[in-house]
C-alpha cells in the first residue's frame, strides 16, 4: 500500500471525509468504528435519518458499489432505525457521490 496505509486506515479516512461533508450540510453524524454493522455512518437532520455505507474504491459509471447481499443487509438495518439506506463512493474521476440504495438518484456529496 502506498504511504503505509492499511485498508482500514484508507476506509476510515474516507468515512471521516464523508462525515465532514455531511456536517457542512447541517447533519449530525456518528461513525461506527470498525464497521461491525452494515452502516459506517448514521446521519440526521431534523426528521431525516440516513444510514450510510462508505466505499473508498472508485466505481465505474453504471456499476454498483455494494453487492446485492450488502444492499439487503443495509436496507434491513436502516429499517430498524427508520433511516434511509445510502451509499457514498467515488466515481472514476475521484468525485464523491451519495446514492439512495432503493430509490437511486446519485448526487454530489
Amino acid at each position: 500500500m502506498s504511504n503505509n496505509q492499511t485498508p482500514y486506515k484508507k476506509g476510515a479516512r474516507a468515512e471521516y471525509y464523508v462525515m465532514d461533508r455531511l456536517k457542512k450540510k447541517g447533519y449530525g453524524v456518528i461513525r461506527s468504528a470498525g464497521s461491525h454493522t452494515p452502516v459506517d455512518l448514521m446521519a440526521g437532520r431534523g426528521r431525516k435519518c440516513l444510514g450510510i455505507q462508505v466505499k473508498k474504491k472508485k466505481i465505474k459509471k453504471g456499476k454498483r458499489p455494494l453487492t446485492s447481499a450488502d444492499q439487503v443487509a443495509l436496507i434491513n438495518f436502516c429499517q430498524k432505525f427508520g433511516a434511509e439506506p445510502m451509499m457514498a463512493y467515488q466515481d472514476m474521476q475521484g468525485y464523491w457521490l451519495i446514492e439512495h440504495v432503493i430509490k437511486g438518484g446519485r448526487r454530489p456529496l
